[in-house]
């Protein structure tokens, strides 16, 4: 990686869906940090967010190479990046190691992530080192975004859960649902979602034909409304608002479902 580095400036591939990253390459980006000793902080566990890793590791590795970390990996590869072939929705304040973990073992009944698939991660795809214009006209129209071009030539959408936040209570989580679902492809649900504790410990003392059913109430009861999702940047909201507009309760009952999937997958071992 930082031989990559020092080899100096490139560019990005114009078809954002070469901007993938292997989960073997999240995993050496993982063992780089760890010799680094990042993960340690007065002799105790540090547990990053990915707003930590961009901040500590992304802009630094990509600062004046005009490349995303993907690229600067895959540089070398004919279409200047590597082609994604599974996009990943994510939420930036979960668990660094928490989500790498998540991909390499997709918990719940179904099969790991192979450690040559490339995914998309607007983290690592997305060069962060852009000026606050540059992102705000790259995605000033969500449907022409980075993020919705990809979506609609990968393979598959992979929603990846966590338990400090509830991932669409952030409104690009709330549209890449939305274009997914509409636009038929295959989603899986991995990770725990928030409150799955106290799913398994309620769920578990009722009968067990009754589970699925328990499952959809308790999702039912948490469930967020679109209209309350949030956005860094003001504008991304207001774009993305647009767009959704007249379809609310719809996409609330997709949402809604895909953590009914995760929780279904984790507790009855089937979809």
């Amino acid at each position: 990686l930082l031989e990559q580095r020092r080899r100096g400036p490139g560019e990005m591939p114009q078809n954002p869906a070469n901007w993938g990253i292997t989960l073997r390459q999240l995993q050496h980006l993982r063992a780089h940090m760890c010799k680094d000793g990042y993960f340690k902080r007065d002799g105790k566990l540090f547990d990053p967010s990915m707003y930590d890793v961009n901040v500590d590791y992304v802009k630094p590795l990509t600062d004046g190479l005009n490349m995303s970390l993907s690229v600067l990996y895959n540089r070398d590869l004919p279409e200047g990046g590597s082609r994604a072939k599974i996009f990943i929705s994510h939420a930036w304040a979960e668990s660094f190691l928490l989500f790498v973990a998540t991909l390499e073992t997709a918990i719940g009944s179904q099969n790991p992530i192979a450690l040559g698939d490339t995914l998309w991660i607007c983290t690592f795809g997305v060069y962060q080192n852009m000026t606050s214009e540059q992102i705000a006209a790259a995605i000033a129209e969500p449907q022409d975004s980075p993020f919705a071009q990809v979506l609609d030539v990968v393979d598959e959408c992979i929603v990846v859960f966590n338990d400090l936040l509830n991932i669409y209570a952030r409104v690009w989580c709330v549209y890449e649902a939305h274009l997914a679902l509409h636009w038929d492809k295959v989603v899986r649900c991995i990770g725990l979602p928030p409150s799955w504790q106290d799913a398994v410990e309620h769920i578990l003392q009722t009968p067990e034909d009754q589970w699925k059913a328990n499952i959809s109430e308790f999702c039912r009861a948490r469930a967020l409304c679109v209209a309350d999702a949030e956005a860094s940047n003001p504008d991304d909201h207001k774009a993305i608002m647009t767009q959704i507009e007249g379809k609310h309760e719809e996409i609330n009952n997709r949402t809604s479902c895909l953590a009914e999937w995760a929780l279904k997958d984790l507790i009855v071992g089937e979809l």
